[in-house]
């Protein structure tokens, strides 16, 4: 083989090999952060899920808005968010239908539970967390038909 092509492919073999590192590097990266921010989500909505049951326990009701949750102390210690302080962040990652009721979400199941949902990328739901706050809606239900 010339010199002058032995040469090219030799570049060309670089090229390729140091494209595909960077590929590689991207890919890694890009899976990491997914993985960082649906943690994040995952952390908001535990968190989520804990104050709502709090506050049905506490209240006998299903929360009207943000603002009936604002001093509403979580039982979930630790986790990356801090109530109230982060509450800006904690909404922008997970939905509260505010508008339903205790009694609808009491006849829910885990897989069919969606008063409480994630904004994406996220792990999925957190069927202990979500039965735990179910648990506490059927009993808020149960007192309101006695």
């Amino acid at each position: 083989m010339p010199r002058p092509l032995i040469k090219w492919v030799m570049v060309a073999l670089v090229l390729l090999a140091s494209s595909g590192l960077i590929v590689v590097g991207w890919a890694v990266f890009d899976g990491t952060r997914t993985s960082l921010e649906a943690e994040r989500t995952n952390q908001a909505y535990l968190l989520v899920l804990d104050l709502v049951a709090a506050h049905v326990a506490r209240n006998g009701e299903w929360p009207k808005g943000w603002e009936d949750l604002q001093s509403t102390s979580p039982k979930r210690i630790g986790g990356t968010w801090r109530w109230p302080e982060d509450a800006t962040q904690v909404q922008m990652r997970v939905f509260v239908d505010f508008a339903i009721r205790c009694e609808d979400v009491g006849q829910m199941t885990p897989d069919s539970f969606c008063a409480v949902t994630q904004t994406n990328p996220n792990y999925g739901p957190e069927k202990d967390a979500v039965k735990r706050l179910l648990k506490e809606c059927q009993k808020c239900a149960g007192s309101k038909v006695k």
